[in-house]
């Protein structure tokens, strides 16, 4: 994971792992910050991940990974090809700040939430 620029760090205890996302790995400096809808692609991370039926917790510049204890060796690498995929897909949009993109996924949100209610 650390081959990614926008990852700076990665922790884990047994099977809770967390990954951190950073705009700087030399100074740590976050990747889009609290409360920065802008720069945040943790929606369309997460939603990436669950497309390709992996269902993780992304919280802004925040990936955790919490797999049932039963998990098998093939489904944790199959597990990380999702995680690397949706680094990749959205280290593009977070590093570019392609605001058209963020604003667009924004947008379907903010429509599915007004159509559901």
């Amino acid at each position: 994971m650390r081959q990614y620029p926008s990852v700076g760090d990665t922790r884990c205890i047994g099977l809770w792992a967390c990954i951190e996302l950073v705009a700087d790995k030399k100074t740590k400096a976050p990747l889009a910050g609290f409360n920065d809808s802008i720069r945040n692609v943790s929606g369309p991370r997460a939603k990436i991940f669950m497309d390709n039926g992996l269902y993780l917790y992304c919280n802004w510049d925040y990936i955790f990974i919490s797999p049932p204890i039963i998990i098998s060796r093939p489904q944790i690498d199959e597990m990380l090809e999702i995680v690397e995929k949706g680094l990749k897909e959205t280290r593009d949009m977070a590093e570019t700040q392609d605001l058209a993109q963020v604003q667009q996924y924004i947008a379907g949100l903010v429509e599915r939430a007004r159509t559901s209610s």
